[in-house]
């Protein structure tokens, strides 16, 4: 994962990066993945959708940011046509299935579910687009499965 690498953190301002470190520490997460769909979802469906994975009785947190792909078919505005989010989540026994059913998405569609094994991996997924005037990033946590102040 290239934008993980403590090296890539260089191209986000100090604010951007002491403030993604302050999210990462809300919560412990430990697992990361993907949702790529076939189209375009919006901020706030975004939010719903990670509102309703943290409600899950194996999730306590998520965090979520969307990203725009680029579409190069668009010579003329380069206008992003499709996105897909990232996810932190805090949870225990996670499965593609899982997250796909809370998301409301077919399981195909959530992809590269992997471990958040360090620090570096979890601000960097944090990091992920806030340099970015569309950026758009929120977290949820399931009030039943998290105890505050740990």
């Amino acid at each position: 994962m290239r934008f993980m690498k403590k090296e890539n953190f260089k191209k986000y301002d100090a604010e951007a990066v002491k403030y993604a470190e302050g999210i990462s520490e809300l919560a412990e997460f430990n697992y990361g993945c993907e949702v790529r769909t076939f189209y375009k979802i919006k901020q706030h469906t975004a939010s719903k959708k990670a509102e309703s994975l943290a409600n899950n009785r194996n999730v306590k947190a998520v965090l979520v940011t969307v990203e725009n792909d680029r579409n190069d078919n668009d010579i003329y505005t380069k206008v992003s046509s499709i996105n897909h989010l990232h996810l932190a989540i805090e949870g225990n026994n996670l499965t593609t299935e899982k997250i796909a059913k809370a998301l409301y998405v077919d399981e195909e569609h959530v992809m590269n579910l992997r471990k958040l094994d360090s620090k570096q991996m979890r601000v960097g997924y944090c990091l992920k687009n806030m340099n970015l005037s569309s950026s758009h990033h929120d977290i949820f946590f399931n009030n039943r499965n998290y105890s505050y102040g740990r």
